[in-house]
């Protein structure tokens, strides 16, 4: 209920508090009436009440401060009239209804416009519309063209219709604020950072903000009021807004709504273009659903970055030591588990010291990174490569056994062979002006069910060990002459 500060009351010798006329004016303007449209619920109430009276006019009006304004009328002929030339006035002043038998008898309606002019009113009874201690603000109104008296009965019925009329302006107060509370919400959301949703009971989309349709590429149909949620994330898939249901789309669509029924905490969702949305929603005490989409990609590209900068070699690019090893961890038990084949290489660059010395450090890393490139191109997709520290490296080979291991290796060796960095005499004291060349010994392992990740390593290591002591640029493995002859045959 609005109430202004500073309200001033009056009491009269009959106990009537009456508000000052500021405060009166305050209340009248906070409903909002004044000068609008006719409204259903007030010409009702002026029908109701000609019939019930049996009178040709019937009008309810409010009152500011010049005039007398007719929001509903029946018989008048006009909306409105000066301040007191109407009868609202008697009620205004004291807040009771009033009677008036012969208006034309009557001193008070000298010079009236309503009693002297058309409609030339003769009787009128009219009962106060109060909103508040002290405050009324208007009249609901009967009025004849002839003299009448009205009974105890019809006043108290025409109360009955002021006190309607009563409940009808706050009810309108509060759908209006209730408007105004709605646009303001509509407005918040819509400035919000973050995609919105709101779905209702039946699981129908009943408002969303722009961000969320900005956050997918334009498609009307999908975020469109009443589509229910399954519908529209059906709607989703099809377009490809969801990598990570490709191939899958059935299960993805049941986790998905398996989360939307009954969510609990977040989720972070991969999205087309590269992004990441972080989802999160609850459930209203109604049984709707309000849901937040969050854009994480900045975010995610972050922890990617810092991610790389944790598990990768800086200068190399390929996996760190304590990188790689994790990986040979989860393979090897990932092998033994399901019973595949898995090899690893260890390779080492030959006389790396002497190419830093001749060369200097310069091309030196950039025989390192060349090395690393080199087996990261030889390698398939599934494989990984790690730096162990200085010139040494490690390539884990998944769902590979000797043979093929050793075959890998060899294309590596010759690989490697070829590598070419241009070397810039005078770059080091007594540098000539020629290519830095490089080869590579390799020891190869397979894993042998039972074994740590440690001891496959040192296998290969003791291979790489072998390679070295037998000239260096060589491939060696702890296998029988024959298969190992078999696999560079293949090889070629």
């Amino acid at each position: 209920m609005f109430h202004p500060a500073g309200t001033e009351c009056r009491m009269d010798e009959r106990g009537w508090k009456a508000a000052s006329e500021d405060v009166r004016l305050a209340f009248l303007a906070s409903y909002d009436l004044l000068d609008t449209a006719a409204e259903s619920g007030f010409d009702r109430l002026v029908r109701m009440a000609r019939a019930t009276f049996d009178a040709p006019i019937a009008l309810l009006s409010f009152v500011d401060g010049e005039r007398e304004w007719f929001k509903s009328e029946i018989g008048l002929g006009r909306s409105t009239v000066a301040c007191g030339a109407g009868f609202a006035h008697l009620a205004i002043a004291d807040g009771q209804p009033f009677l008036v038998d012969d208006a034309s008898l009557d001193p008070r309606f000298a010079g009236c416009a309503l009693v002297e002019g058309a409609p030339h009113v003769r009787a009128c009874a009219g009962a106060p519309l109060i909103v508040a201690p002290g405050v009324c603000i208007g009249t609901i109104a009967v009025c004849d063209t002839k003299a009448r008296t009205f009974a105890a009965a019809e006043m108290e019925m025409l109360i009955e219709l002021a006190h309607v009329a009563e409940d009808e302006l706050s009810l309108r107060r509060a759908r209006r604020e209730a408007e105004q509370a709605r646009h303001q919400l509509h407005a918040a959301i819509e400035v919000l950072p973050d995609g919105f949703m709101l779905f209702d009971e039946t699981d129908r989309l009943v408002l969303f903000n722009r961000r969320m349709g900005e956050m997918f590429p334009p498609a009307d149909d999908v975020f469109r009021l009443g589509i229910t949620y399954e519908e529209m994330f059906r709607k989703a898939i099809l377009l490809g807004w969801f990598p990570e249901s490709m191939g899958n789309e059935d299960a993805f669509l049941a986790a998905a709504l398996a989360y939307h029924r009954n969510p609990v905490g977040s989720m972070e969702q991969p999205i087309i273009n590269g992004g990441w949305l972080r989802i999160s929603e609850t459930k209203t005490r109604t049984g709707a659903t309000v849901g937040f989409r969050v854009d994480i990609t900045e975010l995610k590209r972050r922890e990617q970055e810092l991610f790389e900068l944790a598990t990768r070699d800086a200068l190399t690019g390929v996996l760190t030591r304590r990188s790689i090893l994790d990986e040979l961890e989860h393979e090897l038990a990932r092998a033994a588990r399901y019973g595949h084949a898995c090899s690893v290489l260890v390779v080492d660059a030959d006389h790396f010291k002497q190419v830093n010395d001749k060369c200097g450090h310069q091309v030196g890393d950039e025989v390192l990174t060349s090395i690393a490139a080199r087996i990261a191109s030889t390698i398939r997709e599934s494989d990984r490569v790690g730096r162990l520290g200085g010139e040494e490296f490690i390539v884990l080979l998944a769902d590979t056994d000797l043979g093929g291991a050793m075959r890998t290796a060899e294309r590596l060796r010759l690989g490697i062979e070829t590598i070419s960095i241009p070397v810039r005499a005078g770059r080091v004291p007594g540098a000539v002006d020629a290519p830095a060349r490089v080869t590579v010994s390799i020891g190869v392992a397979e894993f042998r069910i039972g074994e740590s990740a440690d001891d496959l390593y040192a296998r290969a290591d003791n291979c790489l060990y072998q390679a070295k002591a037998g000239g260096r640029n060589r491939v060696e493995c702890d296998c029988k002459g024959d298969v190992w002859g078999t696999a560079l045959g293949i090889a070629g």
